[in-house]
């Protein structure tokens, strides 16, 4: 009888508005099972309040429930530290969300160090930050660059360029932006971050954020490769990941590839393609493009002006010309 009922559940929760099953017994199914601590049923009842019919309060239920039954259930540890670092569904309570976080990061849950790490940066631990993106970085790309960066600057501990450099090209293999835009099924994870983004911002990785770490983690490679750090100097490959990164309106990456190429560094001079580059930094908000593009259009006008200054000798003359005898 169980293992039949529990089939069903199994195909009630691919498809839960199947038309030849009944809601009401479906849920009914689902939540008897979730009772039996059946972990399939728990996650199909969390899509379920969290997409179908959604009810943070539900969820919340849903999770303490699990947790308090024990053994660690890391996803749900993880989504009521959510709940409760957001304020929603029952109001905030950093407190808890710390416990459920520190629990949820002890069940191997690979989000969960994400979100200590950044209570550590509010309150200044950077030693401790470091470890949580560490403890995160091999399951979550996320961790990776913000691991990377911390290397790079030395925070937290010693500088390690060379593994920052792995890091970051790791991270911008994994992370392209088709991978971001065309995601599979959505976890639970996911389903209760769009809840959350929707009622009160505080939501993460959706795809334009996706887009902001790529172009960053790009940018500091490119800059990586054009000061030498973890890797010989290379203005070819600055190059190539400054261009990358100013394919999402990057603006440091498109003032650098405007110095780059006014300049001519790892690339021919071409400073018709910088003034395009600059243009488009300062459209981007950076400032110092538009002063570099009105000392270029000062330096030109001046440039005009003394070729059509008459040689000394014309001078001569046309003194000689007007003077006085």
């Amino acid at each position: 009888m169980w293992k039949s009922e529990k089939n069903s559940l199994t195909n009630a929760s691919a498809n839960p508005q199947n038309p030849t099953q009944n809601k009401r017994q479906w849920l009914t199914g689902l939540q008897r099972a979730a009772a039996q601590q059946d972990a399939g049923a728990h996650t199909a009842l969390l899509r379920y309040h969290l997409h179908e019919q959604i009810d943070l309060n539900r969820v919340y239920e849903l999770c303490e429930s699990r947790c308090a039954r024990g053994p660690i259930d890391a996803q749900s540890h993880f989504l009521l530290a959510r709940m409760l670092d957001s304020g929603n569904p029952r109001g905030k309570n950093l407190a808890q969300a710390s416990q459920h976080y520190a629990a949820a990061v002890h069940g191997k849950h690979p989000q969960a160090a994400l979100y200590m790490a950044e209570a550590a940066v509010a309150q200044g631990n950077y030693t401790a930050t470091r470890q949580h993106y560490e403890t995160a970085a091999n399951q979550h790309p996320d961790a990776q660059f913000y691991l990377a960066l911390m290397l790079i600057e030395g925070k937290g501990g010693a500088k390690d360029w060379p593994r920052a450099l792995a890091l970051l090209n790791t991270f911008v293999a994994r992370c392209t932006p088709s991978s971001a835009d065309h995601t599979t099924t959505d976890t639970v994870e996911d389903l209760l971050e769009k809840v959350l983004s929707r009622l009160s911002s505080r939501g993460r990785n959706t795809p334009n954020q996706k887009h902001t770490l790529y172009a960053n983690a790009h940018y500091r490679l490119a800059v990586m490769h054009k000061l030498g750090q973890g890797t010989p100097v290379n203005y070819a490959a600055a190059i190539t990941h400054y261009t990358e990164a100013a394919e999402y309106q990057h603006k440091d990456a498109l003032y650098e590839l405007g110095m780059l190429y006014e300049e001519g560094r790892g690339v021919k001079r071409n400073t018709a393609l910088a003034k395009t580059y600059y243009q488009r930094a300062r459209d981007a908000g950076h400032s110092l493009a538009t002063l570099r593009l009105s000392l270029s259009y000062q330096i030109h006008s001046l440039f005009r002006f003394a070729l059509t200054m008459p040689s000394d000798q014309e001078t001569q003359q046309h003194s000689k010309q007007y003077r006085l005898n």
